[in-house]
């Protein structure tokens, strides 16, 4: 379950942090308010292709960084790659903009 998402200079969002609590959590707000942003950043933390095009206007870089409570039955991925998980699993993307000369 996520339990913490940040993000900096992602499209429209200059800087969020949301802190999950558990059971159900409900996205709501206006039209272009960003609710779908949102969901794109989760997307990006668990592998979607990024496009620099998604940077904030004027900023050269986005940050987006969850936190995401241990579960069990991801342990044998985890093990399968030498990857030992006592606590939290923490994911962080940065997406930089790619000059072309």
């Amino acid at each position: 379950m996520i339990k913490s998402l940040e993000v900096k200079n992602f499209a429209i969002i200059e800087d969020l942090t949301i802190n999950y609590n558990e059971g159900m959590t409900a996205l709501t707000g206006e039209t272009g308010a960003g609710k779908s942003l949102i969901i794109d950043t989760i997307n990006l933390l668990l592998g979607d292709r990024a496009d620099s095009q998604m940077i904030r206007y004027g900023m050269e870089e986005s940050y987006i960084k969850g936190i995401f409570s241990h579960n069990n039955e991801l342990d044998d991925l985890f093990n399968n790659y030498n990857i030992s998980i006592n606590n939290d699993i923490i994911i962080e993307r940065i997406i930089t903009k790619i000059y072309h000369y």
